[in-house]
């Protein structure tokens, strides 16, 4: 949107038009950080109809997110939804000066056939002051088979982040493939099945002296090998060192063949912080992966034939510019 311009046209994104109380919103405002994780009552104004939702600030960690007029939050929506089958709803305050730097990754990995959130750009406005643009994507949980239609009912979910936050101070990360203790459950399934392969996989990748091949098998037991290798291509090919061993990762038990399935999750392409260099092993995981000599081969082959599409057949630069028009 033209700053500028005097007269600017309709916006051709979805609008989220969100209603608050005003004294509710400044307590938060004046709260923040730490008042991210609490909710208020809020009302989403949608093509003329009304929804109901819960509305909080979110971010303590990252200050793009809470340091401004322009804040990220999160809408929770029980009823009726604008963008059902999703009812937790991340509006989030673009890192990139681009605005579509992450929006462009996630759909990137989604053409690698990664799992990825739903995520499409919005245009926000909050007790009729007008926000800007912004992201929208879908908060994963236990419905992110179901919302894709794969499964009937809620699977088995777990985030790995920074450890939520307790009192006013800031967590420190801690290391995920460390303790199935160190990932936070996120679904209404039943978890124990779950928990016990958690544990194995976590024990798989733990360095011992056992030979390369018996922790290959012990991995390929727990988790779906080619969706993990076309996770690790897309971690490639977006050259992302944003997702690592402490933070932005998440965990799928795919009920099917009861493996795990990673979904790509805050990747900001092509975004190293200055002077730190581009790094492509981020966490035990990677590390694993790319000890084998056949899988690292087809995490490769993913990575070109994506590169060939995306960079070569110009299909990245025809989207962005589908994106950004």
């Amino acid at each position: 949107m033209d700053g500028f311009a005097e007269e600017p046209g309709p916006h051709r994104i979805p609008v989220i038009d969100l209603h608050v109380d005003a004294a509710a919103l400044d307590s938060l405002q004046r709260d923040l950080p730490w008042s991210g994780g609490r909710n208020v009552k809020a009302s989403l104004l949608h093509q003329g109809v009304e929804h109901k939702a819960r509305f909080r600030y979110r971010g303590a960690v990252t200050p793009s997110h809470f340091l401004g007029g322009k804040k990220s939050f999160r809408l929770s929506l029980k009823g009726s939804s604008p963008w059902a089958p999703y009812r937790k709803l991340n509006v989030i305050n673009p890192k990139a000066h681009n605005l579509v730097n992450n929006h462009m990754a996630t759909w990137v990995a989604g053409t690698m056939g990664v799992p990825v959130p739903m995520d499409e750009m919005v245009f926000a406005r909050i007790n009729g002051r007008d926000i800007g643009v912004m992201e929208l994507y879908e908060q994963v949980d236990g419905g992110f088979m179901r919302h894709r239609h794969l499964w009937p009912d809620e699977v088995p979910v777990y985030k790995g982040d920074f450890p939520p936050i307790t009192d006013r101070t800031l967590p420190k990360g801690r290391t995920l493939w460390a303790d199935a203790a160190h990932w936070a459950y996120e679904s209404d399934a039943d978890s124990a099945v779950a928990h016990e392969r958690l544990v194995r996989l976590i024990n798989a990748l733990r360095k011992d002296t056992l030979p390369l091949e018996a922790h290959r098998d012990s991995i390929a037991a727990l988790i779906d090998v080619d969706a993990w290798l076309r996770y690790e291509a897309a971690l490639l090919v977006l050259s992302t060192v944003h997702i690592d061993q402490y933070h932005n990762q998440w965990l799928v038990l795919d009920p099917r063949t009861q493996r795990f399935l990673p979904v790509l999750w805050d990747a900001l392409m092509l975004f190293s912080p200055p002077g730190e260099p581009l790094y492509h092993v981020n966490d035990a995981m990677s590390w694993w992966l790319l000890r084998v000599p056949e899988w690292r081969l087809q995490r490769d082959r993913h990575a070109y034939a994506a590169m060939r599409r995306l960079a070569r057949d110009g299909c990245f630069a025809r989207h962005l510019d589908d994106v950004v028009d």
